[in-house]
């Protein structure tokens, strides 16, 4: 008979299982963070599913179950980072770079095999006993709490650098905060997990630990599933538009030697010259004043970069140079000084702050508050009545 330990614990299984199919299945979310995301889900799901003893007994599978225990154990935490990684990287490709780290876990996996080996041929004592396999996989698990800690937090940090310099706005699919949420709820999950291994057998965490561990997948299958692609495949064209020759290269930047022409082409492009940045400045101004581009309320640098048909880190450099600020406070900038020529403009009195909001390219009422209040230490409101009581003067 199941308890309801066991009913948890299925269902640790089974909820997994279902997200990793819909996330291979489903047309729209077929995503390299998808995919990853999916395969993650698939090894809990194993994970669960191999150290089910209420399912391994009755098939008589426990001794087979032992070799792959560790090895899911041991990999899952990195899949964690990976997948954060496929979501905060500009242009993310799965690199051979990143099996390293399931070296560990691969390790294990052969000692496991050797150590339920020794066990079936009742030589425990071993060094490679089942027990000794356990520890060691522990041990390996309380070191990749820490770094790997550290390695999502990074990631997520460069993430919010990379926001500011190739959106101008924000919501839920780019910022990313489930993921923030994600983090914080990881910490926890690892935590309680490293206590179960340690205080179980005089709290008796596992109820607790089964139920937190299916609102943790359940979270993370939700909000996985419905999380679009930040930097879109699409963009890689804009990414290398155009592709400089190195004698142009040379004229662009104040670098006298171009080794590599391409890494320039991928985020690590010199210091443009004084002269070369105020050119792709103005044309940027240039755009933004005849084609109104900062109307969009999901405007980006790559938007930009199509436009002028110039590379996205030339323009995101030239910015920086010439104007001191990010491409996500360039335009907002902008944008509040176009609705401060509207706010005063009595023409526009019948505009709501909403309206005048959406005409200069906010999401919304909150974020151009936020903006205006920001840059000008007022609300739009309070600056609209400054402005009329000053012309009343």
């Amino acid at each position: 008979m199941l308890t309801y330990i066991n009913i948890l614990h299925f269902t640790l299984i089974l909820i997994p299982l279902i997200f990793s199919l819909q996330l291979f299945t489903y047309p729209s979310t077929r995503k390299p963070s998808h995919k990853i995301l999916g395969t993650l889900l698939i090894f809990v799901s194993l994970y669960y599913f191999v150290n089910a003893q209420f399912i391994c007994s009755k098939i008589n599978t426990c001794e087979f179950n032992l070799n792959f225990l560790f090895f899911l154990f041991l990999s899952i935490t990195p899949f964690y980072y990976i997948y954060t990684k496929s979501l905060t990287e500009e242009f993310f490709v799965f690199k051979k770079k990143y099996l390293i780290n399931f070296i560990p876990a691969l390790f294990v996996l052969i000692f496991s095999i050797i150590s339920v080996n020794f066990i079936k041929n009742q030589e425990p004592q071993n060094i490679l006993s089942f027990k000794s396999i356990r520890l060691f996989a522990i041990v390996i698990y309380n070191i990749q709490i820490p770094v790997y800690t550290v390695l999502i937090f990074l990631s997520l940090k460069k993430h919010g650098k990379n926001l500011r310099e190739n959106f101008a706005y924000e919501n839920y699919q780019i910022n990313l905060t489930w993921l923030k949420i994600f983090f914080i709820a990881f910490l926890i999950f690892s935590i309680l997990d490293l206590s179960v291994y340690y205080f179980n057998p005089y709290l008796n965490l596992t109820p607790f630990y089964f139920i937190l561990s299916n609102l943790f997948f359940i979270f993370l299958g939700y909000f996985g599933v419905r999380q679009n692609q930040i930097y879109n495949i699409s963009n890689y064209k804009i990414l290398n538009l155009p592709v400089e020759s190195e004698t142009q290269l040379k004229e662009i930047t104040n670098q006298e030697i171009i080794e590599n022409p391409e890494e320039i082409l991928h985020d690590k492009i010199k210091v443009l010259s004084e002269t070369k940045a105020l050119e792709i400045y103005n044309s940027v101004l240039d755009l933004l004043e005849n084609k109104k581009i900062y109307r969009k309320q999901d405007l980006s640098i790559f938007d930009i970069a199509e436009e002028l048909n110039i590379n996205k880190t030339y323009i995101s450099n030239a910015i920086n140079k010439i104007s001191g600020t990010n491409f996500n406070t360039f335009i907002n900038k902008y944008r509040i000084e176009e609705s401060k020529k509207i706010l005063i403009n009595q023409e526009y009195n019948n505009l709501t702050i909403e309206a005048i909001a959406n005409d200069v390219g906010f999401h919304s009422k909150s974020s151009f508050n936020t903006w205006f209040k920001k840059l000008t230490g007022k609300t739009p409101s309070e600056f609209k009545k400054q402005m009329q009581e000053m012309a009343l003067q």
